[in-house]
């Protein structure tokens, strides 16, 4: 499955950083808004690492967690144990921000720990690019992920890279037609403007749903606006 789709300067220039940024070991955060794909840049990172491709990546989803496992030790507890788990590989750390100041601070004396114990493993964090900025007492403290020796990726949300629409469309058209038996060949022009003039606030995660319910709805070998219009309509809702 390709992880970085299209080809908008935007794009090339996060998939240019990916390839540089596999080979180097050290943490990333990626940041940007939901619906991006900054897990799918993490996947592609440990994808892409010589050394860490072939052995396991570990997510943990920081916003689902329950209320009880967010406190200090019992986050160093379910990060350490993430690490034996991917030992080698990579732990992916999903909207950290979820995380209170108390068990970030935690958090970051384990990672920082991991990395002494040279057990390998990779730690790459997401969360959204709204929260870089400054909050309230007892939230996100972006300062303290930025102390880790790690390299940022900021995710452009998909109104500022439309160019990549086209590409991206071919990629769940594929997927789709996989994944329901179809043989849909692709959308007309008028349904490719429909496209364009959307500004999908809820990025690429939006379109993915909208090609998905278009490629479920028609009995055409081609989507038209009949069924985008419909989708983009009930996505709004």
């Amino acid at each position: 499955m390709k992880l970085i789709v299209g080809q908008s300067n935007a794009i090339r220039q996060i998939d240019h950083s990916v390839s540089a940024l596999a080979t180097s070991g050290g943490t990333v955060c990626v940041f940007g808004e939901g619906g991006t794909g900054k897990t799918l840049i993490a996947q592609a990172i440990h994808a892409r690492d010589p050394h860490r491709a072939g052995r396991p990546l570990v997510l943990i989803h920081c916003a689902t967690l329950p209320a009880d496992s967010r406190n200090g030790d019992k986050i160093v507890d379910l990060f350490d144990g993430a690490s034996q788990v991917a030992r080698g590989g990579t732990v992916v750390l999903k909207q950290v921000a979820a995380l209170s100041a108390l068990s970030q601070t935690a958090l970051l004396h384990a990672i920082k720990h991991q990395a002494a114990s040279h057990t390998g493993v990779r730690v790459i964090a997401t969360t959204t690019r709204e929260l870089l900025s400054p909050m309230p007492q007892g939230q996100f403290r972006a300062d303290l992920f930025r102390r880790l020796p790690g390299i940022s990726i900021t995710v452009p949300p998909l109104r500022k890279r439309k160019a990549d629409i086209p590409w991206l469309v071919a990629h769940f058209i594929h997927c789709f037609n996989v994944q329901y038996c179809r043989d849909i060949r692709g959308i007309t022009l008028p349904a490719h403007r429909v496209l364009l003039k959307h500004d999908w606030p809820g990025n690429v995660r939006e379109l993915q749903c909208c090609i998905d319910c278009a490629c479920r709805r028609t009995d055409r070998a081609v989507i038209d606006c009949t069924e985008l219009v419909g989708t983009i309509d009930a996505l709004k809702a």
